[in-house]
């Protein structure tokens, strides 16, 4: 889910970012409170139970004619349901034989194959020779009748039977046989997709005809309860229910029950709509709509008062009793965290109801203000530029989320509430010394944080001389002098070298060899002639290039433009 405008509203994520806390806190903004709605949807399509039953097409099947042995034509039979594979699941099936016409029904074996391959050899060497004319004939597990070597009977519902063994033999497409007859090996399994059904006469000195056949299906709720799981929210004030995709051929037949997960429950929908057909209705259940459902005429697309035409249906467990109460009120200032369900039945036979999702649109009071961090340049201790990088991290574990932020130089003057963003350029005030960044978070309902800080050096001026030894100028300095510069400021171990510090005789152009080293606890360049100086002669010193710790050139004379380098001069005794 993304985040949204509604009047008045706001449609916000599920999820929202928890991090951890830093910073100061200096001040505080009162909490504002605004009506949100956080959307939960579930995807997942849901069908309706229901008695279906379906004609094989009308085929006939007519099986090879005296003297010959072999499978019928077609081979084999098949109906496919208008259902997607993943459809209802099966609970309970039967298959009925239409006007079958026999001169030896015990040579006849039948297998039922499902779209997903699982199969039943419902019939195999029973009803011996006995001769029967246009008898239709059902196979059900829950028949207490085997037909064995009997005669068959007009109407009559037999358990499935394999007489035969394992010797029977069904050509090619049909799968391997696995030996099982009960039709229960279907139960559980989706219903949609084609469904064959193998035909093959075992001898060759009979006559036969099928006249067609049909599958009659107890189909479960699936899934049944259909549920959204809701967290992180405090208590709601409204509670409205969405339904996508409906379609029926019968929409009288569905009803729908949303329990909420303390056992509340509300009756949205039952007896509505009559037998005109829906296809792909999207329907808002809310208590402030204007209207409620059509008791017979077509249903559209639209928002309505739940509402239930006659009694309410029977819902079976784990659905609770039921009661006729239409009011999502019901729902209004409970905890919504938990496990809310959709139970959903059709209380006639013959037609499949079809629901692709379903959502809750949940609203509730954000009176609870976001929390943040701010850190400048990765919590460095220094800057030379003005121009710095404040990182933020943003919480509102239990509101609307962090929507936006400002920033200032000084607690008072902010700069305009941009979208959060987890890094942003920033300017710090001018002039040297400590700088303070300070950041405000708001959220989607409106409601401020406290203000959080984070401060920083901001040095843009270059180092240079406090003291130095020999002094500027001195005379008689000894020819095994160590020339000491202590700086204003910590620098750059890896900018003081004999390249950027060094001493010439004056009027030389060859440096004088030295070490040259940095005493970082004393902020003190050291260097040490490797050899005693001439008596009786004047020595320049110079440093240039030195950089401070963040990266200043050393400037004895800030007044004047560009990195001035230090120069003085002593004179041996």
């Amino acid at each position: 889910m993304v985040l949204a405008s509604r009047p008045r509203r706001s449609i916000v994520s599920i999820a929202v970012l928890t991090l951890a806390l830093a910073g100061l806190t200096v001040a505080a903004s009162a909490p504002v409170s605004a009506t949100v709605t956080s959307e939960f949807v579930s995807t997942t399509t849901t069908y309706l139970g229901d008695d279906l039953t379906t004609l094989g097409g009308g085929q006939s099947l007519l099986v090879p004619a005296t003297g010959s042995a072999g499978p019928a034509n077609p081979y084999p039979a098949q109906m496919g349901l208008g259902v997607p594979l993943l459809g209802p699941e099966i609970v309970d099936v039967d298959l009925t034989i239409l006007n079958l016409t026999s001169t030896a029904p015990g040579d006849l074996n039948l297998l039922l194959v499902s779209p997903t391959g699982q199969q039943a050899l419902v019939m195999s060497d029973i009803g011996a020779g006995n001769d029967v004319s246009n008898v239709t004939f059902t196979f059900s597990d829950e028949a207490v009748i085997s037909l064995g070597d009997a005669t068959i009977v007009n109407g009559a519902v037999y358990a499935p039977q394999n007489q035969g063994g394992d010797g029977e033999v069904f050509p090619a497409p049909a799968p391997a046989l696995d030996g099982n007859s009960a039709l229960s090996v279907f139960d559980g399994q989706p219903v949609g997709g084609y469904w064959q059904l193998y035909v093959v006469d075992d001898q060759t000195d009979d006559v036969h005809t099928i006249g067609g056949w049909s599958l009659k299906f107890v189909l479960a709720t699936t899934p049944y309860p259909n549920t959204i799981e809701v967290s992180g929210l405090p208590a709601v004030s409204d509670v409205n229910v969405r339904l996508d995709g409906f379609d029926s051929d019968r929409p009288d037949d569905a009803h729908f029950l949303l329990v909420g997960p303390h056992g509340q429950q509300a009756y949205l929908m039952g007896d509505a709509g009559g037998s005109v057909e829906d296809t792909e209705v999207s329907l808002t259940f809310d208590d402030e709509a204007a209207g409620v459902l059509p008791d017979s005429t077509r249903i559209s697309s639209g928002t309505y008062r739940p509402f239930l035409y006659g009694d309410p249906d029977f819902f079976p467990a784990p659905a609770p009793a039921v009661s006729a109460s239409t009011s999502l009120s019901v729902f209004d200032g409970i905890d919504p965290d938990g496990q809310w369900k959709l139970f959903g039945v059709d209380d006639q036979a013959g037609e499949l109801v079809r629901l692709d999702g379903w959502a809750l649109e949940l609203s509730w009071e954000d009176t609870v203000s976001p929390t943040g961090t701010v850190v400048v340049n990765g919590d460095a201790a220094r800057t030379r530029s003005r121009d710095v990088t404040v990182d933020l991290t943003g919480a509102d574990p239990e509101g609307t989320g962090v929507a936006s932020v400002r920033l200032s130089n000084d607690g008072v003057t902010f700069s305009p509430y941009q979208a959060f963003a987890g890094s942003l350029p920033w300017t710090l005030a001018a002039g040297d010394g400590s700088k303070r960044v300070y950041a405000q978070f708001k959220d989607a309902a409106g409601n401020e944080s406290t203000l959080v800080i984070d401060s920083i050096v901001l040095d843009t001026t270059g180092p240079r001389a406090g003291k130095l030894s020999p002094g500027r100028s001195a005379t008689g300095v000894a020819a095994t002098v160590k020339v000491r510069i202590k700086a204003t400021e910590a620098l750059r171990q890896g900018s003081v070298s004999a390249t950027t510090v060094f001493l010439k005789r004056k009027g030389a152009t060859v440096k004088v060899p030295a070490r040259v080293s940095y005493q970082a606890a004393e902020r003190t360049i050291l260097l040490v002639p490797r050899g005693p100086l001439r008596r009786h002669t004047t020595y320049v010193v110079t440093v240039r290039a030195v950089r401070d710790s963040v990266g200043n050139r050393w400037d004895e004379k800030p007044s004047r433009a560009g990195a001035q380098a230090l120069t003085w001069s002593f004179t041996t005794g």
